[in-house]
């Protein structure tokens, strides 16, 4: 049999591969990347804001904060998704 069985039939999982997030309670949750997902939109609406106004270095700091949020968005996201 595999090592791997299903959760339906309540088996045991193996271990999962060691990452640096390994254990950590925002990659098996759902909601920790949601929530990272949405404030990186308020730093993006943060970033447009400034723009348009004419706070060209304010926007532009919001736009990195976005960027490097979305960025970790995305990689707890895939976490997620490779342990569901």
């Amino acid at each position: 049999m595999d090592a791997k069985k299903d959760r339906r039939a309540g088996g045991e999982l193996s271990p999962p591969a060691q990452t640096g997030l390994t254990g950590s309670g925002w990659v098996t949750s759902p909601w920790g990347w949601r929530i990272l997902a949405f404030f990186t939109l308020v730093a993006l609406g943060l970033c447009i804001t400034f723009f348009s106004d004419g706070h060209a270095a304010y926007g532009a700091a919001w736009a990195v904060i976005a960027l490097a949020w979305g960025t970790f968005t995305v990689i707890l996201w895939r976490h997620h998704l490779a342990r569901a």
